[in-house]
């Protein structure tokens, strides 16, 4: 399976398709994501406030970056959501999104980006320092990190395409 047979969109998802997705990447989340939130009532809040770049296969959303850049005036924008069903694990396909997402933050004039992660998911974090992300902090089991956007910052390389 390649990310070449996956199509990207940006903010086409219905609450009812992020809520299917969230629920069938929870246990790639450390901690679980269902351990931490109700996934329907997020599944809501993203649709309602964060824009979303999204990868489908076969009419099905199979990757899914969201972010809240809803605040141009404080000029911080927040990762909220970045997930790939397993099948397309290390296939690229949260690299094109989350470089999407990035981009349309710097385009918008967003000078950070924020998120957090579970200190125990080393793989996310890799992912994320890899896109310049670094550390700022900790809160609960919570890695906070940030990226300055005006500075010129590494971009991973994807195999796929568009």
């Amino acid at each position: 399976m390649t990310s070449a047979s996956v199509l990207y969109r940006q903010s086409t998802a219905s609450a009812s398709q992020v809520n299917s997705h969230l629920c069938a990447c929870d246990t790639a989340f450390v901690p679980k994501l269902s351990e931490r939130l109700n996934i329907d009532e997020y599944a809501q809040k993203i649709v309602q406030n964060a824009i979303t770049f999204e990868a489908w296969r076969d009419g099905f959303l199979v990757g899914l970056v969201a972010a809240y850049l809803n605040d141009p005036a404080l000029q911080s924008g927040y990762v909220t959501n970045v997930t790939v069903e397993p099948v397309l694990m290390g296939k690229d396909v949260a690299a094109v999104l989350f470089e999407s997402c990035l981009t349309r933050a710097r385009d918008d004039g967003f000078a950070t980006m924020k998120l957090e992660v579970g200190q125990e998911n080393q793989r996310a974090i890799r992912f994320y320092e890899k896109f310049g992300f670094q550390a700022q902090g900790r809160k609960n089991a919570m890695l906070q990190m940030s990226l300055n956007l005006t500075l010129e910052n590494p971009k991973p390389s994807t195999g796929g395409t568009r």
